[in-house]
């Protein structure tokens, strides 16, 4: 399920992406629909053959450990989603780039599960949310120090 959520989160970053264009219009073309279908497209195929594989090839406490992997995988790269504007940020030296409530949410979110993962001891959710709890971190601190004057 959780891999079901980030493959949804990944689609959600990429629309936010490409939501700053010109104008700071929110404009999702063909291609960009196209785009978004290939990326769901696979992320439920990688779930899909995960799921499969590990069902018949693995039992147990292994096949948990390895579907917790690939869901650590998809997780780190929700959370990282955002990089392109922030390396927008550094070329333009403007942060409206930035997605500053969803950067909120997720770093919120992985403090969360990070709690959950804490308490029952599980190293596979505390790993995920560490690490993209600091990557949401520093994409708040480059959109704090690129903020403009009001």
């Amino acid at each position: 399920m959780n891999m079901f959520e980030n493959s949804i989160q990944a689609n959600e970053r990429i629309i936010v992406n490409m939501e700053v264009k010109k104008n700071n219009k929110f404009n999702i073309g063909f291609q960009e629909r196209i785009k978004i279908a290939k990326i769901t497209g696979l992320g439920l195929i990688v779930i899909s053959v995960t799921i499969i594989v590990t069902y018949f090839t693995t039992h147990g406490q292994f096949r948990s450990s390895i579907v917790g992997w690939v869901g650590t995988i998809f997780s780190v790269v929700v959370f990282a989603g955002p990089i392109k504007a922030v390396v927008d940020v550094f070329k333009t030296r403007n942060n409206t780039f930035v997605p500053i409530q969803l950067l909120g949410c997720l770093a919120l979110n992985g403090l969360v599960w990070l709690a959950f993962g804490l308490a029952s001891k599980d190293v596979v959710i505390v790993i995920c949310n560490v690490v993209g709890f600091l990557v949401c971190l520093f994409q708040m601190i480059v959109w704090w120090a690129f903020r403009q004057p009001i």
